[in-house]
């Protein structure tokens, strides 16, 4: 269904409940799914050892991989009850946070936002970005991932989403900063929804003056 008349506050906050509501569930649902196809490119341009933010890192999949693969990796996730299963699942540590509150400089090699910023309106997302440049080093890499369509809806589990175009999506990436080196599309990586499709993009931070 169409995002309108509630505000933009009310729809967050609804969002957040889902996931506090449904924290151990999600977790164990979305663990399995295999991202390698996400995960090899984006590491690739990581430097061995480098240090990761990932952001709406839900229940620590993505941080354990990271720091299996001899990454220094930190979440950030505006969920509590999230925040301390991927702590227990990652060894990782974790911020509670969203993207929008982060006041971090300069500190990591790489930025990962897989299907995270899909739950911001599209009037936030230039400033999230712009946080997650403050927190990449220069030349950093970020990784993100949204879903294609367009307009804001309401899942019938009551979470908000923004949907994308490839183009979109690209544009808001350069206005924040960032060079593209690759961008694609993929169904979803849950056998229960192939007919879903995700625009992927990997970007370069540019060098600061």
């Amino acid at each position: 269904m169409q995002a309108a008349k509630k505000s933009e506050d009310d729809l967050a906050f609804q969002t957040l409940h889902f996931y506090e509501s449904n924290a151990q569930l999600y977790a164990e649902q979305t663990r399995g799914t295999d991202l390698a196809h996400l995960y090899k490119p984006f590491l690739a341009s990581i430097p061995k050892g480098g240090k990761i933010l990932d952001v709406g890192c839900g229940g620590g999949r993505d941080l354990r991989r990271f720091v299996d693969e001899g990454f220094e990796a930190i979440g950030v996730e505006p969920s509590e009850k999230l925040a301390a299963i991927a702590r227990q699942f990652s060894g990782c540590k974790v911020l509670v946070s969203g993207v929008e509150d982060l006041s971090i400089n300069h500190e990591f090699d790489g930025a990962w936002a897989c299907a995270s910023l899909i739950h911001l309106s599209r009037r936030k997302l230039p400033s999230a970005l712009g946080k997650i440049s403050m927190a990449l080093r220069s030349r950093g890499i970020l990784f993100v991932s949204m879903r294609i369509g367009s307009g804001e809806i309401v899942m019938e589990d009551g979470r908000f989403v923004a949907r994308y175009s490839s183009e979109e999506l690209c544009n808001a990436i350069q206005r924040a900063g960032f060079e593209l080196v690759n961008v694609w599309i993929s169904p979803d990586s849950l056998p229960a929804r192939h007919s879903l499709f995700w625009v992927n993009a990997i970007a370069r931070k540019l060098s600061e003056a």
